[in-house]
């Protein structure tokens, strides 16, 4: 009984590591992508009015 509680256990960890390193991926590529889009924006002021504009022409 206590061997298959702690293998039990020891599976729910490793799950639930795997979850949170796979979050934690995912927040640094977004992370990433927002920093580089942001770098990109600021040196191509004019690229980035007008397709901000467009998407706000969209979603409207």
């Amino acid at each position: 009984m206590s061997a298959t509680l702690t293998k039990v256990v020891s599976w729910a960890e490793n799950i639930v590591s795997a979850i949170i390193s796979g979050i934690k991926d995912i927040l640094l590529t977004v992370y990433l992508t927002l920093l580089n889009l942001g770098k990109w924006m600021m040196s191509h002021p004019v690229e980035s009015l007008q397709i901000l504009g467009t998407l706000w022409v969209l979603l409207a």
